[in-house]
């Protein structure tokens, strides 16, 4: 079943009235055998007569095929038009057509396409029924429902039906995807990163940019060509497309022409004139081709290519579909990766890269790994790796988006999150608001948020190295060979910061802080004691950048953005001290506790002693301070200040304000330990009306 073609050889014997697939398979690409659900089969022949090709195959590999079950012999019998698929599978009945040889009596799927997006998924049902994955109506009497789409009142789902017409035939399986999760979005049950196996392009399809959901959309076979010989054409691609009245002809996917055909005109490529799109062949591509492609690639994925080093039909370097189709799912054998990865044999027809973090959580290839590492001397490999991992095992990663951190939208893990979460845990709210200013366009519409966060969870594509390299706000390239979005010692700080909220936001409106690791480095917006605010001071790492010490003083292949400890040894920092960790021994002991210990210790100290004094304060009020382990509680609710006194308890809110923010910063006292100890100290004498003299040795900053 299946002849010589480029995936494999399955065999098929009758037993009985049925066909059964034998448990071997011939894989065509890497010459070898494999197993084929084994478990269908033991000596004594097939398991059940719900394996039989009749009900797990028969429509899909037949025209015009009748299902019954036979429940004297428990077998399910097919009758056929024609083996293989035929013109009828497509084209609908055509007996009326032979006899009367008009056009109008037989079904042209490309009739369907009337400019809505309803045509558009009818077409693409044509070839989408099979192009699935899922389960069919159940015959009379049988045990099991059929492996293709099917129904008893109709049989076998007919050309020319529609999308609520299909659901009729046809439940779409689970567990069949990578990555498949639940969705927070009303209406949206699934999304998935890519499809795990063959015959599964209509629903990939359904999940990227090329969905059919406007009018406009073009169809499978635009691309393909369903009457191509597969030896001639690979994949059956269409050897000419007519898109906006002009016709391009000898299109390949190889060196961009099919691609470029519709995308010309538009968004990256809109310098690119259908001239230029006609002119490209495998060894030539006009200026503004290859400048736009460079320019998207540097933009979009941070690949600066050079103009010599566009070679699509040669090696893929600067091919559309070899980022934007990976070979995810697998129809004969898989293979590896330059990582080692597991590669399949089939593209994804999402049409989105696939991120390398993927990779990590699944068995899987993904959009970078098919090139890279090139070689030993491949930086971009140790990048990749370094950014896809889990590096502080806390289940998150610069490359994903936290379930939540996703959106204002109530979902089952959380309904935290909003614009401000959006445009930091996302890449394109990040290069929406951060970079291009979009952010109050961002805020009054919760349409577009829901669709930038709905393309971060669906890829699992936090924050991107299309996130911080690309054009600039003004649509410029800055200088350099991989240029950043913002010059890199203000990149980090964009989202590392205090999100402008400062004690006035908590005491007015109970809105708590969150890392201010940038203002941490600087010193400021603490909620600093009025009348003492001269009195802060900075430690010496208020005089670098992140980039200083989470680089490793330049090493580009650290975008893991772990800070580096050669970094703290380097000449001129703290070199020759003997340091072992970060946690370098204090300069006093400031928390009291007779031991000079390590500062992140004695911050943490300190922040114990300023949390149960603010636990002993009687509040103005009579509201109730608890604390959960994360976030105090006002009359059992954490943003409750509404219940204090916004004069009378102030001392009480910058305390808890203060605790928050050395808290949540996250170092604990490294990026900037005078500060860190300042806030917390100074707000203990507030809140007290004692200076600093806890226990014997309570050293003050």
């Amino acid at each position: 079943m299946g002849g010589n073609g480029p995936w494999k050889q399955r065999y098929v014997v009758k037993i009985g009235n049925s066909h059964y697939i034998t448990p071997v398979q011939y894989n065509e690409a890497t010459g070898t055998w494999s197993n084929y659900h084994g478990e269908h089969t033991t000596a004594n022949g097939p398991t059940a007569p719900k394996n039989s090709w009749e009900r797990r195959c028969g429509a899909c590999h037949a025209t015009g095929i009748l299902l019954s079950f036979d429940q004297a012999s428990g077998e399910y019998l097919t009758g056929y038009a024609q083996l293989n698929i035929g013109c009828e599978a497509c084209h609908g009945p055509g007996a009326a057509h032979v006899a009367s040889r008009d056009e109008d009596d037989i079904l042209n799927p490309r009739d369907l396409m009337d400019g809505t997006a309803e045509g558009v998924q009818a077409a693409d049902l044509t070839c989408g029924q099979c192009h699935h994955r899922g389960g069919g109506g159940t015959p009379a009497g049988a045990p099991s429902g059929t492996g293709y789409p099917w129904n008893a009142g109709v049989g076998i789902f007919p050309p020319g039906g529609s999308e609520a017409d299909f659901a009729g035939f046809y439940t779409t399986s689970s567990g069949i995807f990578f990555l498949e999760k639940t969705n927070p979005f009303p209406g949206v049950a699934k999304t998935h990163n890519a499809s795990r196996q063959h015959h599964q392009q209509y629903l990939d399809l359904h999940n990227g940019p090329h969905a059919p959901n406007k009018g406009y959309d073009g169809a499978c076979f635009d691309c393909h060509d369903a009457h191509a010989s597969r030896a001639d054409r690979p994949q059956m691609m269409a050897t000419t497309i007519t898109r906006g009245g002009v016709t391009y002809t000898d299109v390949e996917d190889r060196n961009n022409k099919l691609c470029l055909a519709c995308h010309k005109g538009h968004g990256d490529f809109a310098a690119v004139t259908p001239t230029d799109v006609e002119s490209i062949t495998d060894t030539f591509a006009p200026a503004r081709v290859v400048t736009a492609v460079r320019d998207h690639m540097s933009d979009k994925a941070a690949m600066p290519v050079g103009a010599a080093s566009y070679t699509p039909a040669q090696d893929g370097t600067g091919r559309c579909s070899t980022c934007h189709m990976p070979y995810m799912s697998k129809s004969a054998d898989y293979t590896l990766d330059r990582a080692g990865n597991a590669v399949g044999d089939v593209k994804s027809h999402m049409f989105w890269p696939v991120c390398p973090n993927t990779s990590k959580k699944a068995a899987s290839t993904n959009s970078c790994n098919g090139c890279h590492p090139i070689g030993a001397a491949d930086v971009t490999g140790p990048v990749i790796e370094a950014w896809a991992q889990d590096h502080d095992a806390d289940g998150t990663f610069h490359a994903d988006t936290p379930r939540s951190f996703q959106t204002g939208v109530a979902h089952a893990e959380s309904a935290g999150g909003g614009m401000a979460c959006a445009s930091c845990h996302t890449t394109k709210g990040f290069i929406e608001a951060q970079v291009y200013g979009g952010q109050a366009a961002l805020i009054a519409s919760q349409a577009d948020r829901d669709a930038l966060v709905l393309d971060s969870i669906t890829f699992d594509k936090g924050i991107t190295c299309e996130a911080c390299h690309g054009k600039q706000g003004d649509g410029t390239f800055a200088a350099g060979a991989n240029p950043l979005r913002f010059p890199a010692a203000d990149l980090c700080g964009k989202c590392h910061m205090n999100e402008t909220i400062q004690f006035a936001d908590y005491r007015d409106h109970g809105e708590i802080v969150r890392h201010p690791q940038q203002q941490m480095m600087d010193g400021v917006e603490a909620g600093e004691v009025p009348g003492r605010e001269a009195q802060y001071q900075n430690s010496f790492h208020a005089s670098l950048s992140c980039v200083d010490c989470h680089f490793a003083l330049g090493e580009a292949s650290n975008h893991s953005f772990a800070p580096r400890f050669a970094s703290c040894t380097a000449a001129g920092c703290h070199q020759n001290q003997g340091l072992s960790d970060f946690n370098r021994i204090a300069r006093a002991d400031y928390d009291g506790d007779g031991t000079t210990e390590g500062v992140q210790d004695e911050v943490r100290g300190v922040r114990a002693i300023l949390e149960a004094e603010i636990l002993t304060t009687v509040t103005s009020t009579g509201a109730v301070i608890t604390f959960d382990g994360s976030y105090f509680l006002i009359d059992g609710n954490r943003s409750n200040t509404a219940a204090l006194n916004a004069v009378a308890d102030a001392a009480l809110m910058r305390a808890m304000f203060n605790h928050y923010w050395s808290r949540y910063e996250g170092s604990d006292g490294v990026h900037n330990t005078a500060y860190a100890l300042q806030i917390l100290q100074k707000s203990y004498e507030e809140l007290t009306g004692s200076g600093w003299t806890v226990g014997t040795g309570g050293g003050t900053r």
